[in-house]
């Protein structure tokens, strides 16, 4: 993957209000369509929004931490 500079700046000010160690901070993003998809459309818009070196489709579970 690449660097994480929004993640990187949250750790930072996060520490900085804390005053302890920095945090591991993960960013997401998310795309909301309305409407019906097709396989077809789910794939196009994929392969249009994820650039594969710098992110990924992950899944739609909130993480435990």
């Amino acid at each position: 993957g690449q660097f994480d500079q929004t993640a990187d700046s949250c750790a930072q000010c996060i520490q900085m209000l804390t005053g302890g160690a920095r945090p591991r901070v993960n960013t997401a993003r998310v795309y909301l369509f309305k409407g019906t998809l097709s396989d077809d459309d789910k794939k196009k818009i994929g392969r249009y929004l994820v650039n594969p070196v710098e992110n990924r489709i992950s899944s739609s579970k909130k993480p435990v931490s």
